[in-house]
């Protein structure tokens, strides 16, 4: 079993022999990478034609309660929205203060206002934060489906798979970042795991797609076998430019899911599929309960979710495969 709190150093180097030892028991060797950032890589990665992607590190608890964590999730956007009609009012009131009341009135004011800015982040840096022990959507569900994919290939269908575990992606996906940063990968499809045991939800699958023919098919046929395979809802959300600015402003998040807090985002250059289970309320958009609160727990979410989209994403490998094996022969 995976070490519950992957957190700081000495817990993430529990985890990771763990999460090692795991992988080697169904064939797969790892290896952990140098670094800050110690993302756990499955040998010749770079050579592999599908990748499979999870964050293993765990966040601190930032909301600890279910109707404060909806809150910040649903209406993040609103409040982006509000916070830049405020520092725009700020800056036109500071201008009008130049003009109006003289140079050095205006300095004044600017360097109050900055040393309020100054203390205000360091005041939030220096609040104690406190260790989530329940991550068990976010992101122990994609660690276990990492396992259980693992499990379910042949030794020939592995040939051909790849692994990676992300570490820092609660800080901001620096794993991810600093892998794509030193790694170029031949892959043909990336295929990333976040919270995918929320209960009730529906399967929103977050794309970006290279701009050929080629890329285009391995795609679609992916996303056709994901589809075939399960009776649960599928939301496609296609990345574009569109898409892109709505998701920097987080107004994406009230359309298909905000998705820029996960590790996919760091692939845009790649052909991706990101699985993540939303649940969709009137008025809240889509949005995922209880996570970085101490209510992710199993009980609040749903285990055999993990199982359906495993034996989805088995047949994905099997059916790129027997499609390559064709073209071959």
């Amino acid at each position: 079993m995976i070490a519950k709190v992957r957190n700081s150093k000495e817990q993430k180097e529990v985890a990771a022999g763990e999460i090692v030892s795991t992988m080697i028991k169904s064939g797969v060797k790892m290896n952990i990478t140098e670094g800050k950032d110690k993302n756990i890589v499955s040998e010749c990665i770079h050579n592999k034609d599908i990748i499979f992607t999870a964050h293993y590190d765990t966040p601190f608890i930032t909301n600890k309660k279910v109707s404060l964590n909806r809150l910040i999730t649903n209406y993040f956007s609103v409040t982006l929205l509000i916070l830049i009609s405020i520092m725009a009012y700020m800056v036109y009131s500071l201008i009008d203060i130049f003009i109006n009341d003289g140079v050095i009135t205006g300095i004044v004011v600017v360097l109050f206002f900055s040393l309020f800015v100054f203390l205000f982040i360091k005041l939030a840096k220096i609040l104690p934060k406190q260790i989530n022990t329940n991550n068990y959507n976010d992101n122990t569900s994609g660690i276990l489906g990492l396992f259980e994919i693992a499990k379910g290939l042949s030794s020939d269908e592995k040939a051909n798979v790849g692994f990676i575990f992300f570490d820092n992606e609660e800080k901001g996906l620096k794993g991810s970042k600093s892998f794509v940063a030193k790694n170029k990968l031949k892959s043909s499809l990336i295929i990333n795991l976040d919270c995918i045991a929320t209960k009730n939800a529906l399967d929103v699958i977050h794309v970006f797609t290279k701009n050929d023919i080629n890329s285009k098919s391995v795609v679609n046929s992916a996303l056709n076998v994901y589809k075939s395979s399960t009776n649960n809802k599928v939301v496609i959300n296609i990345w574009n430019r569109l898409t892109l600015i709505l998701n920097l402003m987080s107004l994406n998040s009230l359309l298909k899911g905000y998705c820029g807090g996960s590790d996919f985002f760091n692939f845009k250059n790649y052909n991706v599929l990101a699985l993540t289970r939303y649940d969709l309320k009137f008025l809240s958009g889509y949005y995922i309960p209880f996570v970085h609160s101490n209510y992710d727990t199993k009980e609040n979410s749903s285990p055999e979710e993990i199982d359906r989209i495993v034996q989805a994403m088995v047949k994905i490998v099997k059916d790129f495969n027997s499609k390559n094996i064709k073209e071959k022969n």
